[in-house]
């Protein structure tokens, strides 16, 4: 029997990707009593949702910050969850005050709005439209994707202590997923184009630097990430999610970014900007502009770096010219073996 534990970033995290799934479909949904109760069970677990990741953000801190009372904070009571956490209307403070987090006013306003409205409804008597409220959500969602985004730093490292193993660990992977797959859903949200990227863009900067990041030929952002995973040669969009490997991101590119087509430069007698990488040797080298990056191990090369063999034509790399003997090392080797025979 598996037990129900999980952190309290899990089960914030797990609340919003909900909230957001269940916004998406009161949108596409044109069944009224279907877009009511989306939007209800949207309202009350995004607040349930940034409650947890605020208070998830304070434990980092410290863990006696997340009682109501902190002269009563007591770990034995932390490990049982026999204890009156902070209530929702002190987080933000307590967060200012004690953990130094920095939080809009504008982003303020939509989280007291959401708790208003998540309180009339709770109690039975809104009088609110089910369009006012989605607005209010829309608004709150894109200040809990900015909590998210400013704070995930915090969230990474340092990370949260787990008092049952008694040692510290960064996201886990589990959390790390939640946050991807609320990507995804807010990324499909029209109103939260710009909130899905600003997230996006943030998750790859423990990655890589932002100088390597490349344009998806997925989703057309510049929020694709070259061996993502750095053994298999894989590229994931931190954006939409597109994820594929090397060899066939490279060709994805060339006619989805750059608009290229195979056939037609053949058939005209051009040439293909696409070769083999000579430092890892997939076929997933590609030309842009004046410079060549590889879709599988992610060498990048200037054009004076890359030469033509003029034996075989494949590309090799030179970076001295004084030694170049207009060979790869392959046609090298044979030309020497060949000259020993002779």
């Amino acid at each position: 029997m598996s037990d129900m534990h999980s952190t309290m970033m899990e089960n914030g995290l797990d609340f919003i990707l909900d909230a957001a799934n269940k916004l998406k479909h009161s949108e596409e949904t044109t069944e009224p009593v279907e877009k009511r109760k989306d939007i209800k069970f949207s309202l009350l677990h995004l607040l349930s949702g940034i409650e947890l990741v605020m208070k998830a953000r304070m434990y980092i801190e410290n863990w006696t910050y997340i009682f109501s009372k902190m002269d009563t904070a007591d770990r034995n009571k932390l490990e049982t969850g026999d204890f009156i956490s902070i209530e929702y209307s002190k987080c933000i403070e307590r967060l200012e005050r004690l953990c130094d987090v920095t939080i809009s006013e504008d982003d303020k306003n939509a989280f007291e709005d959401l708790r208003q409205s998540r309180n009339r409804v709770e109690h039975f008597y809104s009088n609110e439209s089910v369009e006012a409220i989605g607005s209010k959500i829309d608004k709150a969602l894109t200040a809990t994707i900015n909590f998210i985004t400013s704070n995930y730093d915090e969230f990474e490292t340092p990370s949260i202590v787990d008092l049952r193993k008694d040692d510290t660990k960064a996201l886990s992977d589990t959390e790390k997923q939640y946050i991807e797959d609320i990507n995804v859903v807010v990324a499909e949200l029209a109103s939260h184009h710009q909130d899905a990227l600003e997230l996006a863009i943030k998750r790859t900067e423990n990655v890589i630097t932002p100088e390597e990041l490349v344009t998806c030929p997925d989703c057309g952002e510049r929020t694709l990430v070259i061996n993502d995973d750095n053994a298999n040669n894989n590229c994931h969009c931190y954006f939409c999610n597109y994820k594929d490997n090397g060899e066939s991101v490279a060709r994805k590119y060339l006619s989805k970014v750059l608009r290229l087509d195979e056939y037609r430069i053949v058939k005209d007698g051009g040439e293909y900007p696409l070769y083999s990488c000579p430092d890892c040797g997939r076929d997933s080298l590609i030309k842009i502009n004046s410079d060549y990056i590889c879709f599988s191990c992610r060498m990048m090369y200037d054009k004076d770096e890359i030469r033509r063999c003029e034996e075989c034509g494949s590309l090799y790399t030179c970076y001295d010219e004084t030694s170049d003997e207009g060979l790869c090392d392959n046609c090298k080797e044979w030309r020497k073996e060949k000259v020993e025979k002779e």
